[in-house]
């Protein structure tokens, strides 16, 4: 019977000290002013921080403005990231999507080493990643050619 007391004890006594562990999902913003990224003004749609943090997990945000050694030291820091839907230019001379493109090929090298790092993407991000993966935008077609 001491025994079995004692395994209790031991057993609450080592759950209380694991801290509750919640994935980190990074988000990548859009630049309020497609012309000029560089005066530092971003967003994420507060709708995507909500649908994140309805699954458990907490929001960090990735700064279209940051240099790719600052996305390069956050990174490790988390568990996946976003590219949510919206309006933004996928230009390859743009900072824009030049940190899109570091973010997804981070990704896959971590991938392809055994590292589970998921990307999830909406809409633009959607476009945007399968620009990225094609090499070129010369594959999209606007609305207009669409309809005809």
């Amino acid at each position: 019977m001491k025994f079995l007391i004692l395994a209790c004890l031991l057993l609450v006594a080592f759950s209380q000290t694991y801290p509750k562990q919640t994935p980190v999902i990074g988000i990548y913003t859009q630049s309020t002013d497609e012309d000029d990224i560089d005066h530092f003004e971003s967003y994420i749609a507060a709708s995507y921080v909500k649908f994140v943090e309805m699954s458990g997990a907490q929001v960090v945000p990735i700064y279209a403005f940051s240099t790719q050694a600052e996305i390069a030291t956050l990174l490790p820091k988390i568990n996946g990231v976003l590219f949510p839907g919206g309006d933004e230019s996928i230009d390859f001379t743009q900072r824009w999507t030049q940190n899109a493109k570091f973010i997804l090929e981070w990704a896959m090298k971590e991938n392809d080493a055994g590292n589970v790092f998921p990307i999830w993407s909406v809409c633009l991000g959607y476009e945007t990643l399968a620009v990225i993966t094609s090499g070129n935008t010369n594959n999209m077609t606007t609305l207009s050619s669409v309809r005809g």
